[in-house]
């Protein structure tokens, strides 16, 4: 749901957002090792399996990972 204020995005643009900021978390998980490696490479894989589904233009993976992305958080 867009905030007030925000223009209104696209699917691709909302999981390319999405794939930055996880990848922001990433970089805090893996300074953390060696106990966040392992939820780094989690959200890696989540990240390249979202680039992928952009590429190939699948519409339902790309709705999957963008909800799948957006439950990473800092902890």
């Amino acid at each position: 749901m867009e905030k007030e204020g925000e223009k209104p995005r696209n699917l691709i643009e909302a999981l390319q957002d999405e794939c930055n900021r996880v990848r922001q978390i990433v970089s805090v998980y893996k300074d953390n090792a060696p106990g966040g490696l392992f939820a780094a490479l989690l959200m890696e894989v989540d990240i390249k399996l979202a680039e992928e589904s952009i590429s190939q233009m699948d519409t339902v993976s790309m709705i999957r990972l963008l909800t799948k992305l957006k439950e990473w958080e800092l902890e």
